[in-house]
């Protein structure tokens, strides 16, 4: 059975962050992430361009000009955890 994970952020490049949120598939793990893709998407945080959700990731893209990756993190994950 996969286990949930606290949103693990891995930096993606300068412009972007993956949350790592199970550390497999299950239908909990994508459901999550694409509840949140679509969150995101609706009221992206500042300086985020896009949001691409995967099996068990969310990458956050952001334009690294205007966005402050550290307040992209910290955005997403409170995100997340709603």
């Amino acid at each position: 059975m996969p286990t949930a994970c606290p949103p693990t952020p891995e930096p993606l490049g300068d412009a972007a962050v993956v949350f790592r949120v199970a550390d497999r598939w299950s239908a909990t793990a994508g459901e999550l992430v694409h509840r949140a893709a679509a969150r995101l998407a609706a009221d992206p945080p500042p300086g985020v361009t896009d949001v691409l959700p995967t099996f068990v990731t969310l990458a956050v893209f952001f334009d690294p000009a205007c966005a402050d990756p550290r307040r992209v993190v910290e955005e997403v994950r409170t995100r997340l955890g709603d």
